[in-house]
């Protein structure tokens, strides 16, 4: 018989709350400014799935995190924005 895969292998990103007043975008999404974009992505539909308001969420939390990724969710949009970041 075949074993599952661990935790430690399928786990997906663990959606922590949204901060309140985050700093930079990827604050919002829980993420590393050099988080890879399949990162981001995990990042980004594990929080929409615990903060949409149609799941309970909140409203104003699930707007953050959709404008976080609209702007890290594209590469050239990525580049500007981190472009624009203070060193």
């Amino acid at each position: 018989e075949q074993e599952p895969p661990s935790a430690e292998t399928t786990a997906e990103p663990s959606p922590r709350p949204v901060p309140s007043s985050p700093k930079t975008l990827y604050e919002v999404l829980g993420a590393s400014q050099y988080a890879s974009a399949g990162e981001l992505r995990k990042r980004y539909r594990a929080l929409s799935l615990a903060h949409h308001p149609d799941r309970g969420g909140d409203t104003t939390a699930m707007m953050k995190i959709n404008s976080a990724w609209d702007v890290l969710g594209d590469a050239a949009t990525r580049r500007r924005y981190d472009a624009s970041l203070p060193d």
